[in-house]
């Protein structure tokens, strides 16, 4: 792995919420937030959604991580003891978050947003990611 090169992403709004979401799913998993809630959201039978978030939290969390009580998570920069897990989540946190805050910066102020603030930093996390709107279309997908 070469980590000083740099890649570039071009998505359509929507295939940036759908990313924006799976990020955060994910991050909030090795956070110890483990019941997928924007995976899961997507079960047509409201009974079968809960029985897997109930799952997920009491089944799968205590094997992913033995030392968290049932309500406690890890935070947004990490912590984990395992230390790639830490920085996994870490790095999921701003590439989720700082895509949130463009995304939100882009559309006109509908008063207070939490999105609308600074996306919290670490050194775990290496240098903030660029995110920024490259197209304006009113209404149109883009093509």
């Amino acid at each position: 792995m070469n980590k000083d090169r740099k890649w570039q992403i071009t998505l359509t709004e929507e295939q940036l919420q759908v990313m924006i979401a799976a990020v955060e799913d994910w991050h909030r998993f090795v956070s110890g937030q483990c019941s997928m809630d924007y995976a899961t959201s997507y079960i047509d039978n409201p009974e079968r959604m809960h029985d897997t978030r109930d799952v997920l939290d009491n089944e799968v969390k205590p094997l992913m991580f033995p030392e968290l009580d049932r309500c406690a998570s890890y935070g947004w920069c990490g912590g984990q003891p395992n230390p790639h897990l830490s920085k996994a989540a870490a790095i999921s946190y701003m590439l989720y978050r700082e895509a949130r805050h463009q995304l939100t910066l882009a559309e006109p102020d509908k008063g207070y947003n939490v999105y609308r603030t600074e996306t919290l930093t670490c050194d775990e996390q290496g240098p903030m990611i660029k995110v920024e709107l490259i197209e304006k279309k009113g209404g149109s997908n883009g093509n």
